[in-house]
């Protein structure tokens, strides 16, 4: 066994979870604020009683976090992270091969297709036995990078599988142009690399996050411009089309006065990139105001866990021959192709009982808080996860989307083996000592 000190206590302390949720509430209101925007639906008081009530629960919740546990070092086994590390490196790529094959070889995308071609190709065909596995599978890919770090023997060989086979859950999303699911990939990344290797945000690394988030903005526009040129052909009628037909026009949408700014301006950057902040603000921003309108017509019955947690459905139909309606739990939104923030698909779900399920939700983050600050640092993965999760909440549900689901059971599945090693572990070493004494 080695003693190793892999948790960054004030890189964590410094990213609680109530400072993590408020500045990504802020951020929302700053980027509505300078947005130039008009809405279109009416504001429902109720509906946005019910995102204040459930903020409040989450809050809450995390009012058992506690900051001021003494830091100390935990015991690691090597061994066992290693073969974690190797098992997880197998199982992310059969995952890989396991949706290229379901995706390229059974459902028939390609390479050749544009975005909006592939996502009808998948849409009209469903996923396949390996689809649904490499699903499942794929968020393991994210752990043998973890703990390549935690272990801290450098090998640049094994570090670059490591990394390689991280940014292959990107692959996918870059495909079917999805671009939360990208920004999610590089965030935990981000937080990998800033908390192992210790990097302080001074000024110029503020300025270097800055212009890599606005390059990023660009890039997610052109694909975002390109993707609708794949039917509008020319860049006129491509913006116009994203200015005005786009998902999220039908209830916010850009002033007459900038729209015509942004088309009438002759310099290509500085369209792109006009083009860029009303298309990205409207994209942010977009949530609270689906939410509000789906809070206001929401007429269906409440699904109690089916939709966000919709892995449950699907396994009990497949494993004790159940008859539940899938079709129907993946309708229950008012519209679709739109985000709804965190709180549309707890609404669906739970209706005036989401606010329990946030208060039970912030106290489970404060449990794992606690465990990593005490130097449980197998929890860490899980943790940075919530840090996505609550930062994002005035945008989208990450448990529904990006596969966050998913995500979670591979974080909890890896911590749930490694005290499976360990427990094997001290039961062995516990028999040799007691045969020795």
């Amino acid at each position: 066994m080695d003693k190793f000190n892999i948790v960054n206590d004030h890189f964590i302390r410094k990213l609680s979870l109530k400072r993590v949720t408020f500045f990504g509430l802020l951020l929302w209101l700053i980027i509505y604020f300078f947005s130039n925007v008009e809405i279109i639906h009416g504001i429902n008081f109720m509906g946005l009683l019910y995102i204040a009530i459930c903020y409040i629960a989450l809050f809450a919740g995390f009012l058992h976090s506690n900051d001021k546990i003494k830091a100390k070092n935990y015991i690691v086994i090597s061994k066992s992270l290693k073969t974690i590390l190797y098992i997880s490196l197998c199982i992310a790529v059969i995952a890989f091969l396991f949706k290229v094959f379901d995706k390229f070889f059974i459902r028939g995308i390609s390479l050749n297709n544009n975005t909006i071609e592939n996502r009808e190709i998948l849409t009209e065909n469903s996923s396949t036995i390996f689809g649904v596995l490499g699903a499942i599978l794929t968020p393991f890919a994210f752990i043998p990078l973890f703990l390549y770090y935690v272990i801290n023997k450098k090998n640049i060989w094994l570090f670059s599988i490591c990394l390689l086979v991280f940014l292959s859950t990107i692959f996918e999303n870059v495909l079917l142009g999805a671009r939360f699911g990208i920004l999610m990939t590089l965030i935990l990344l981000a937080l990998y690399i800033f908390h192992f290797k210790n990097i302080r945000v001074n000024r110029k690394m503020k300025f270097a996050i800055i212009l890599v988030l606005l390059a990023f903005s660009l890039v997610a526009t052109k694909m975002f411009l390109e993707r609708t040129k794949e039917f509008a052909v020319t860049d006129k009628v491509a913006i116009n089309h994203i200015l005005t037909n786009a998902g999220y026009n039908y209830t916010i949408k850009p002033t007459n006065a900038y729209k015509e700014e942004i088309i009438n301006s002759n310099n290509k950057i500085i369209k792109l990139a006009k083009l860029a902040k009303m298309n990205l603000s409207q994209y942010y921003i977009h949530g609270v105001f689906e939410f509000n309108y789906l809070y206001s017509n929401y007429d269906k019955p409440h699904q109690y866990g089916a939709y966000m947690f919709s892995i449950v459905p699907k396994f009990s139909n497949i494993l004790f021959g159940t008859s539940i309606d899938l079709e129907e739990i993946s309708d229950s939104m008012t519209r679709k192709g739109v985000y709804t923030t965190f709180f549309g698909p707890l609404f669906v779900d739970f209706g005036w009982l989401g606010p329990v399920f946030m208060f039970c939700f912030g106290l489970f983050q404060s449990v794992v808080y606690n465990k990593v600050l005490n130097k449980n640092f197998k929890y860490l993965p899980l943790l940075f996860f919530f840090y996505i999760i609550d930062f994002f909440i005035p945008v989208i549900n990450f448990i529904v989307s990006a596969q966050g689901l998913y995500i979670i059971i591979a974080f909890i599945t890896f911590i749930a083996y490694y005290k499976l090693l360990v427990f094997r572990k001290v039961i062995k070493e516990n028999k040799l000592t007691l045969k020795n004494s």
